[in-house]
């Protein structure tokens, strides 16, 4: 759902979403296997998710040749059930084993999910711009390892969750 407005000095946009995913398969990344010591994988099937967040966009002729513009999105993204993961060994291609996942109401990771900024575009001449951005992310949460989510006492133990951070780039 959205909404937006276009006039000569000033637009924006603003969008609201609510995305059930359901039956993602997710294979993990390699681990070694305890028990035998060869490298395994663990595929996991049937992981539902919910993502619902705002996102906002807007641009301001602030003089003539000045632009302001402004970004903001706002998620919340988590997996909304516990599933099996069968851990196959990657030389035998054999299921070692079949565990359970913990990962109800866990965050989704691999993209922060708050992300806030702001763009000043100078218009020198014609053909020739230069911009300064600088935009903050933050809940980042690292990838689950399936293998330590297979004990009740993991229920609820969010993954690692990176620092906040900010990136600024400059270009001509």
């Amino acid at each position: 759902l959205g909404y937006g407005m276009n006039y000569r000095y000033f637009n924006m946009k603003i969008n609201g979403y609510y995305t059930s995913w359901k039956d993602k398969s997710l294979l993990s990344r390699s681990f070694q296997d305890p028990i035998s010591g060869n490298d395994t994988r663990a595929f996991i099937k049937g992981l539902d998710a919910l993502h619902k967040g705002v996102e906002f966009e807007a641009n301001v002729q602030i003089l003539p040749k000045l632009n302001l513009g402004l970004v903001a999105a706002i998620g919340d993204w988590r997996w909304t059930n516990n599933v099996n993961a069968a851990i196959i060994d990657d030389e035998t291609q054999d299921t070692l084993a079949v565990v359970d996942i913990y990962a109800q109401n866990l965050y989704v990771a691999d993209a922060p999910q708050t992300q806030l900024g702001g763009r000043l575009v100078w218009k020198i001449a014609k053909g020739l711009n230069t911009s300064l951005q600088y935009v903050h992310y933050d809940k980042l949460y690292a990838e689950f390892d399936p293998s330590s989510r297979s004990d009740e006492a993991d229920i609820g133990v969010q993954p690692y969750k990176l620092p906040a951070y900010g990136l600024m780039d400059w270009w001509i």
